[in-house]
């Protein structure tokens, strides 16, 4: 499940350029990843920070993989997979 998103990217890079990069729906696109990753920044922040969390999860995990589109492609599957990973943890890190 971890790699899901990156695997379906890959295994289809034309269609990946156009849903993330190209599209003029990517508006949806950020909501489909917003109900995706809702339940669990629900799960891991108090109801203030929630928005800014979920919108900054979510923009996040988009500029990730356009920049990883952009490059080609050449990280491979574990390489993004991990940082996306990183990037939700430290998200959804408790406040310090």
């Amino acid at each position: 499940m971890r790699q899901a998103l990156v695997t379906t990217l890959l295994e289809h890079p034309v269609r990946a350029r156009v849903i993330c990069i190209n599209a003029s729906r990517m508006e949806l696109r950020l909501r489909e990843d917003a109900a995706v990753f809702g339940p669990l920044v629900r799960r891991a922040v108090d109801r203030q920070r929630y928005e800014r969390v979920l919108l900054a999860l979510v923009a996040g995990v988009s500029e990730v993989v356009i920049d990883w589109l952009n490059r080609g492609m050449t990280d491979s599957l574990e390489v993004m997979a991990d940082h996306l990973t990183l990037l939700a943890r430290y998200s959804l890190a408790a406040p310090t």
